[in-house]
């Protein structure tokens, strides 16, 4: 849930804050938004910036960000933000052109401020050269663009007061969440923290929690490409020799190619939402509870 503990002479002085910093043009009671391309990273800066002004969410929870088809509301969304919030590294594949076009609106890139890793397969399908997208799977590193974030929203006109206290008590929610994740994941034995996904997802989860990632049924990091053969085989031959015993699949794309890996290794498909939230993952922090309880449970034996 978002955290809304703010005293309520912060919420008058937001309401102050935000009257004296509309921008030129913009009528004086029309809040300052923030558009977001993605419900998870919308999640995040609702939880930043409280009540301080409305989170736009661009895509539709659901939704595969590799894939989307940007609509003319959309563009009329962004032109008309304060600020644009966006992953980056190719996440939003064809919506990057639109977010290019964006005049006189300031984007904040997630991933520019975020230490990121190579892909497993060092296959560059978008704009990352090279790099996953998939950094919200370490809350460490979500943690460490928050900062930043902060400095980009009082910049583009949102009240510091009420912005740094929520920063505040979420920093402290994302600290206790990586110490929940490390103890889920704790009973996992050391030969059996290999993870094979439906595609190349879960690089920081395994980064920050000491787990290998043995490969993926489809090389790279969009899940729009297509399973290569003789890769499947070699990946087959990977988790029989490691004895990996699960593969896990973001319940939003299709399975088929993983649900045949499968049965050719003789594993088990658990569904694992990496990419977007979900009735039993409303929020972030839900979601990665489920990512760590799922790996688990699949995996401890």
């Amino acid at each position: 849930m978002h955290i809304r503990a703010v005293a309520v002479g912060l919420v008058t002085l937001v309401a102050a804050a935000c009257g004296s910093s509309v921008s030129p043009g913009r009528p004086v009671d029309e809040p300052l938004s923030i558009v977001v391309t993605t419900d998870i990273w919308a999640d995040v800066v609702g939880n930043v910036v409280c009540d301080a002004g409305p989170v736009v969410q661009l895509l539709p929870s659901g939704a595969d960000p590799h894939g989307y088809e940007a609509s003319l509301a959309d563009r009329g969304a962004l032109d008309d933000a304060a600020l644009v919030v966006t992953n980056g590294l190719g996440l939003e594949g064809s919506l990057a052109d639109t977010l290019d076009a964006v005049d006189d609106v300031p984007v904040f890139v997630m991933t520019d401020h975020i230490d990121t890793i190579p892909l497993h397969g060092g296959i560059d399908d978008g704009d990352g050269d090279g790099d996953d997208p998939h950094v919200w799977l370490d809350p460490l590193r979500v943690a460490s663009a928050l900062p930043p974030l902060v400095e980009a929203l009082v910049a583009a006109g949102f009240p510091r007061p009420i912005i740094d206290q929520c920063t505040d008590l979420y920093l402290d929610q994302l600290t206790d969440l990586d110490a929940e994740i490390a103890a889920a994941v704790e009973a996992v034995p050391s030969d059996r923290r290999m993870l094979v996904t439906g595609h190349e997802s879960l690089g920081y989860f395994a980064d920050r929690y000491d787990f290998t990632v043995i490969g993926a049924v489809i090389e790279g990091g969009s899940s729009l490409g297509a399973a290569n053969p003789a890769s499947l085989a070699e990946l087959v031959d990977a988790i029989d020799a490691t004895r990996t015993p699960a593969v896990f699949v973001d319940p939003n794309v299709s399975s088929d190619d993983a649900e045949v890996l499968a049965e050719r290794a003789g594993v088990e498909v658990v569904a694992l939402p990496v990419e977007t939230l979900t009735v039993e993952a409303p929020t972030y922090v839900d979601l990665l509870r489920v990512v760590a309880q799922r790996i688990a449970i699949a995996l401890r034996g």
